[in-house]
């Protein structure tokens, strides 16, 4: 663990320290202030940076939030060159975009996972059904610039469109979307941030790297526009390597991707 607050992260060290005893488990946790101290790391996971406080978007981080992680990135990478490093910064796709430029290294981003667990609360409270029973992904950028994959979702193990049409019902799409859109501002002006929803889906990525497990997840990777590279975030399997689904998701979804990432594009090189 690793932060510029004198003695916070050994502070926080111990804390985790005594949550494991409780449950029994033995793990070593190494406390730091320089992050040029941490060396020979398999997973690097980036949270550093300014949080986001109510009526501020996650745009209005990105300045801040890039100088903090180009100073983290020139300390770390030189003694871990080898790890894979996750970005869950906000806002993300962007801070995983320039940490890639920063380092060369190989970098991911948390992007749209989260977005995704939230997307399938919101499907199964429309459809009356427990969220276990949802499969689907949403792509895009993380927060505002979602794209709802809709040729992916399942209901029950039956894509949407055959399960809406058995059972003589209707999805508002547009409201399923914004639903998930705004679910993270309702939850910091009523609880001033989130935190157990994003902590879990960082684990799910983490174990799925740590593991190798192959697991689908839609997470931000590199992705080409008018030859330039942003992150962005599509349905991936998820291991040691990261590798692309093909024919995932339709044409038109990939253009509404696009139309994302070029957004970003504008508004990273205006940084």
């Amino acid at each position: 663990m690793v932060d510029v607050i004198p003695g916070l992260s050994w502070a926080v060290a111990r804390d985790l320290h005594a949550a494991a005893a409780s449950i029994g488990v033995d793990i070593g946790i190494e406390a730091y202030e320089d992050a040029s101290d941490v060396r020979e790391a398999d997973i690097v996971v980036i949270t550093a940076g300014r949080p986001r406080k109510p009526g501020m978007t996650r745009m209005d981080l990105l300045k801040v939030n890039a100088e903090i992680t180009r100073d983290i990135a020139r300390r770390i990478y030189p003694n871990n060159e080898e790890a894979v490093y996750l970005i869950v910064t906000n806002p993300v796709d962007l801070i995983a975009t320039l940490f890639k430029r920063y380092t060369g290294g190989n970098v991911i981003g948390s992007g749209c996972h989260l977005d995704t667990l939230r997307f399938r609360i919101v499907l199964a409270e429309m459809l009356n059904v427990k969220p276990s029973m949802i499969e689907g992904y949403v792509g895009g950028g993380h927060g505002r610039h979602i794209v709802p994959l809709w040729s992916t979702v399942k209901v029950e193990g039956i894509p949407i469109h055959r399960w809406l049409k058995a059972k003589g019902v209707s999805i508002d799409m547009e409201k399923a979307r914004d639903e998930t859109t705004l679910m993270a501002d309702k939850i910091i002006q009523k609880a001033g941030g989130t935190m157990l929803g994003p902590a879990a889906a960082f684990v799910e990525i983490i174990k799925a790297i740590a593991l190798d497990e192959g697991k689908t997840l839609s997470i931000a990777t590199p992705y080409k526009i008018d030859k330039e590279e942003i992150y962005l975030s599509r349905p991936v399997k998820v291991g040691r390597e990261i590798v692309e689904i093909p024919n995932i998701i339709t044409e038109e979804e990939k253009q509404e991707i696009n139309t994302i990432g070029r957004k970003l594009l504008d508004i990273l090189s205006s940084l």
